[in-house]
């Protein structure tokens, strides 16, 4: 039948030694001795703010840095393997939807500077897709009026 192998005066713990350094020279068990290094982890969420009729276009920029801010912490707080903070931050009007800003920053550029102006990448046609308008309720690409000749001038 079967023959059974001795093992010629090796103890059994010399024998799982032998074994165990085997597999770690063959890289089989070198994380049960040194954990490799965990992949850096990217994270990219979509965030979007829907615009107030108060709103103006700099309120709204800076409501979208604050909400692209908290984002960065967010992601940062909750998870120690990230090490790139990567949020699109949308904003809404109208049935309207266009990028505002893009935050892109690494865990130790925010420890340092925790600025979303800094970072962020801003997309200024979305002044125009959103309908935003100047102080006087006129879009802010239209041409200055005209001053109207029947007005009486000061003079």
């Amino acid at each position: 039948m079967g023959k059974i192998l001795k093992g010629k005066g090796r103890s059994p713990r010399a024998l799982s030694w032998g074994i165990a350094v085997g597999v770690i020279l063959m890289g089989g068990g070198l994380e049960a001795i040194a954990p490799l290094p965990a992949a850096a982890q990217r994270m990219q969420p979509d965030l979007e703010i829907q615009r107030r009729p108060d709103d103006t276009y700099e309120t709204f920029l800076r409501r979208a840095e604050a909400v692209a801010r908290a984002g960065v912490q967010r992601q940062f707080d909750s998870n120690p393997l990230v090490t790139t903070a990567d949020i699109m931050v949308y904003g809404k009007n109208s049935g309207v939807i266009v990028p505002l800003l893009r935050l892109q920053v690494t865990r130790r550029n925010w420890i340092n500077f925790p600025d979303p102006q800094q970072w962020a990448t801003y997309f200024p046609m979305a002044r125009q897709f959103l309908d935003f308008e100047d102080g006087n309720g006129t879009p802010e690409t239209a041409p200055p009026a005209p001053p109207d000749p029947q007005a009486p001038s000061a003079g």
